[in-house]
This record gives structure tokens, sequence and C-alpha cells, in this order.
């Protein structure tokens, strides 16, 4: 009889051992459950923030090719500017030289119309 209390106190113990590994692993289980959750969660909210980040960057690339032609349209208007105050600065100095001929050509004018008056009063 004691073989048998001593061989089913044995066993109770094992069985308790096993009750509280089994515990323990469903408790572990538990948790790696939560944590394979709790990383799909993660995975979801990552995938959608990655989704609203290329709708911005495709967004934001629009924006930047609309802004380039703009800036090259603008900077043919001011290519454009460029020129045409060169040609109206060569104008200007054309004209100045003009009105500075015109002027000595009145001044040769008047000169001889004077002498012109002397020698026919003489």
């Amino acid at each position: 009889m004691i073989t048998y209390k001593a061989t089913a106190r044995q066993i109770e113990k094992k069985l308790k051992h096993t009750l509280s590994e089994l515990k323990t692993s469903k408790a572990s289980c538990e948790q790696l459950l939560q944590e394979r959750e709790d990383s799909e969660k993660e995975m979801l909210s990552v995938s959608d923030k990655n989704k609203q980040m290329r709708r911005e960057f495709v967004e934001l690339h629009s924006q930047l090719i609309d802004i380039r032609e703009e800036r090259n349209r603008l900077q043919r208007t001011v290519d454009g500017f460029d020129r045409s105050s060169g040609a109206l600065e060569d104008t200007l100095k054309f004209t100045t030289d003009l009105k500075v001929k015109l002027r000595d050509a009145y001044t040769r004018l008047t000169v001889l119309q004077q002498e012109n008056n002397y020698l026919n009063a003489s």
C-alpha cells in the first residue's frame, strides 16, 4: 500500500507539474497571439500610412511638374524681356546718336545761313 500511495503521490506531483507547465504554455500562447494581433494591426496601420504617403507623393510630383512648367514659361518671358530690353537700349542709343547728328546738322545749317547772309550783305 505504501508503494501505491507513493506512486500515486508521484503521479499527482507530476500531474500538478504538467498542469503548471500547461498553464505557463497557455499564457505564452495567449501572449504570442496578442503580440501577433498587435503586429497585424501595426502592419495595417503602416500599410495605410504608406498608401497615404504615396498619394501625397503623387500629388506633390504633379505640383512639381506644374511648377516647373510655369517656371519655364516665366523664364521664356524673362528671356523675351531681356532681348527686348537689349533692342530698346540699341534703339535708344541710335536715337541719341541721331539727335546729336541732327543738332550738329542744325548748328552747321545755322552757321552756313549766317555765312550766306554775310556774303549776300557784302
